[in-house]
């Protein structure tokens, strides 16, 4: 598992913090309902499994069928470790298909049960170890077989920003977050002899010169004014033990983020230069 991309965060994840117990979806074709935590716990599952395949970040999941929760769990599963998915039209013939599986170059491919004649009439050079059948209903199949259940909940805290995230799912991502992880909380750590991080975009782009001053000013001025929105909420949900939390730790991501970005630029401009 990688750490978390400050720039990204699970929805689902986002979701159970507020409202676990809540529904999530109500899949009307097989009468199934999930809270939020049912979800993101079948999300996990899936998730697992896939690490437990080899899947990687980067690589890149099919899905063949119609429309149904399981489409939103191999989505969100494959977000979380970081590989792409990729849906294809179930209108399409078998020899479309192998064109597009075996340009795209899955590493799995999930399809709905129904579809499995076309499965079968597709070039086998270009269908991955990984096939997994759905019956779109949680009825017995490869795909409920494949949820590995008893693993542990995939999460990882930022080191930057204190957010707890999923894996983050673009490899891009990770080096913004490898290039501001070296910052400090306070922007001052010494960078050479005779130079230390500013403690402020202000003065990282005064530092630079240019137009980029106006531009830290609007991205400090924009902070400032979520904190005072964060400040304004705490006492209004102070009743609520987990929304008071969230609010606190609003505060604190917010305040994270100015440390981040000067990370991100100082960074950027040190490999420039």
């Amino acid at each position: 598992m990688t750490l978390a991309d400050p720039l990204y965060a699970d929805w689902l994840h986002q979701q159970i913090r507020v409202k676990p117990d809540q529904l999530a979806v109500h899949d009307l074709s097989a009468e199934r309902c999930f809270t939020w935590q049912q979800l993101n716990d079948r999300v996990d599952a899936l998730a697992h499994r896939l690490i437990h395949e080899g899947i990687a970040q980067g690589d890149r999941i099919a899905y063949l069928g119609l429309n149904s929760s399981d489409v939103i769990e191999i989505f969100f599963a494959a977000t979380r470790i970081g590989a792409i998915y990729v849906p294809l039209n179930f209108r399409l013939t078998a020899p479309e298909l192998t064109y597009i599986l075996g340009d795209c170059a899955p590493s799995a491919v999930f399809y709905d049960q129904a579809f499995q004649a076309v499965i079968e009439e597709i070039d086998a050079a270009a269908i991955p170890h990984l096939t997994v059948a759905t019956t779109l209903d949680g009825g017995d199949s490869a795909y409920e077989a494949c949820l590995m259940t008893n693993e542990a909940a995939l999460q990882a805290c930022d080191p930057v920003t204190g957010l707890d995230h999923a894996v983050a799912p673009f490899g891009s991502r990770d080096a913004l977050r490898a290039e501001s992880a070296s910052a400090s909380s306070s922007c001052v750590a010494p960078v050479s002899e005779g130079e230390c991080r500013p403690a402020s975009l202000v003065g990282f782009a005064q530092q630079l010169g240019g137009d980029t001053s106006s531009v830290a000013r609007e991205t400090e001025s924009f902070i400032a004014n979520m904190s005072t929105i964060v400040d304004a909420l705490v006492p209004a949900v102070a009743a609520s033990d987990r929304a008071a939390a969230l609010s606190t730790q609003m505060a604190t991501n917010i305040s994270g983020l100015n440390a981040t970005i000067v990370g991100v630029l100082f960074a950027r401009v040190a490999a420039a230069n």
